[in-house]
């Protein structure tokens, strides 16, 4: 039986990728069963899933107007828009398939040119080109199909191309048809004031659900029948319960959980998955969610200390203006001498009598400087 050591691994569960080949032979598949890729071969139609996509394949076929599949992540959005392109009769329908939707403005248009191989307009707007280019595929029984992956990703000024493109029409059709997948995002995106004309034209709406219980467990031993598993039950019952149930139904989780048990079986030798094997995988891939939380736990402290960094360098440069500003009329102010009273060093006369009025003169008048100077108190002027 192979251990740990022979295979040259300290943990089964190390979240090494590329590790389901090593447990191929040992449970006789001729393939990982779980692989990230989306495989068409695989394709699951339990859960609504086929339902799905038969509706999808005719409303591109018949229908009019902009059409959008929302789902969470890791739900099998990518691997059902590559079936509607698969299925889709490539001698009627022309397919555009934009993985990567974040596009600047004007982007979209661009892309769909060159996938067209048309060279960008200098003398006109592109969507002009666009439509001849459309109107040229209208007439040869051709229509033009706009699959966009991740369109949550989107900004609403792309989304508003989008409605544009979608504006081009016969008097009896529209000229193209645009697909939407996107996550839950996409709602929010759509229920924006700005994009209410976007959101009118959706025609067709469809939901994603997770895979149930039964479902979840159909669709392990699913895929492990396509990969080449000719056996009776690889997990045992109790072990297949709780991967469903720490997947939460979502098909990315499933595949991940399920590589790591079958990973963790084959180190320890064994044939059959069993409920240990599970736990050791759910640990580890709650382990790397972890690490993947921490490393965005870093990403925003960065951030946010570089805001604060930006304010405290404003915050000092602001302090230091006023403080140059305030010590300008302070710099004038000590220019000019400032006159303050001088206690007096002279001792007092002593007593005397107290002269009449008419005998007290008054003191003559001296004109004072422009700028005073101080001067010792005198004695009061005795008759």
């Amino acid at each position: 039986a192979p251990t740990c050591s022979r295979v040259g691994l300290t943990s089964p569960l190390l979240g090494i990728p590329n590790l389901s080949s090593l447990y191929l032979e040992h449970f006789r598949l001729n393939e990982p069963p779980f692989g990230l890729t989306p495989n068409g071969k695989f394709f699951f139609e339990g859960c609504t899933r086929g339902a799905v996509l038969d509706a999808l394949q005719h409303a591109v076929l018949d229908d009019d107007g902009i059409i959008v599949v929302v789902g969470e992540v890791g739900s099998g959005k990518t691997m059902l828009c590559r079936m509607l392109a698969e299925r889709l009769p490539r001698d009627r329908v022309e397919l555009v398939y934009l993985a990567n939707p974040s596009f600047g403005p004007g982007e979209i248009l661009h892309s769909l040119l060159a996938d067209w191989g048309l060279p960008a307009p200098t003398d006109r707007p592109a969507l002009l080109a666009i439509q001849d280019a459309l109107m040229e595929r209208h007439a040869q029984g051709r229509r033009v199909a706009v699959l966009i992956d991740e369109a949550q990703a989107m900004s609403p000024e792309s989304l508003e191309e989008i409605k544009l493109l979608s504006n081009l029409e016969t008097e009896q059709s529209k000229l193209l048809q645009i697909v939407l997948f996107g996550q839950p995002e996409l709602d929010e995106l759509l229920a924006l004031p700005k994009l209410r004309q976007v959101r009118d034209r959706v025609v067709h709406r469809f939901d994603l659900t997770p895979l149930d219980g039964d479902d979840a467990c159909a669709y392990v031993y699913h895929r492990l029948r396509l990969a080449g598993w000719l056996g009776g039950n690889l997990f045992e019952s109790s072990a297949l319960r709780l991967l469903v149930g720490a997947s939460h139904g979502r098909a990315r989780a499933i595949h991940l959980l399920a590589d790591k048990a079958l990973l963790a079986a084959f180190a320890d030798g064994a044939r059959q998955v069993s409920k240990p094997h599970v736990q050791r995988a759910i640990a580890d891939f709650k382990v790397g969610v972890q690490i993947n939380r921490q490393g965005w736990d870093v990403h925003k402290a960065l951030l946010t200390l570089s805001m604060l960094g930006g304010v405290l360098v404003v915050g000092i440069s602001l302090g230091y203006y006023l403080s140059q500003r305030n010590a300008a009329p302070a710099v004038v102010a000590a220019a000019a001498p400032v006159v303050a009273p001088v206690a007096s060093t002279v001792p007092a006369p002593p007593p005397a009598s107290v002269p009449s009025p008419a005998q007290i003169q008054p003191p003559p008048v001296v004109e004072q400087p422009s700028v005073p100077t101080p001067l010792p108190a005198a004695s009061p002027t005795m008759p």
